[in-house]
């Protein structure tokens, strides 16, 4: 102790986990683009198996790889779709053996859905 005061030195406050020190983002669903948003998301994790060229032996013959594949399937398999990239309901879970996709993504996807499949 020093003058009654006691000296800490180099010690501060400091969290030990990334994410508490810094929250992620909110995740914007405002208005949702397919080419800047939803076709880079599927094509980080669906196009592996559901491109055009590689659909019929690794994806059940599901083609993503398109706005028109893509809403061609929506319009048929909406509900199928939802429960594949949510983990939920019976659908088999999306990717497959990969990981969930991030809450955010998949909130991207679901919000360019309800907004009506824009090719925008």
């Amino acid at each position: 102790m020093v003058g009654g005061l006691s000296i800490l030195g180099g010690f501060g406050c400091r969290f030990d986990k990334e994410e508490l020190k810094y929250p992620p983002p909110p995740c914007d669903t405002v208005a949702v683009s397919y080419s800047l948003e939803v076709k880079p998301i599927l094509e980080a994790s669906c196009y592996g198996c559901h491109a055009a060229d590689v659909a019929e032996t690794a994806g059940a013959g599901i083609v993503l790889d398109s706005h028109a594949a893509l809403t061609g399937f929506l319009s048929g398999f909406e509900n199928l779709f939802t429960e594949a990239i949510t983990h939920t309901g019976s659908a088999s879970k999306m990717p497959k053996g990969g990981q969930k996709l991030e809450a955010c993504s998949i909130q991207k996807i679901l919000a360019w859905i309800r907004q009506g499949k824009l090719d925008n």
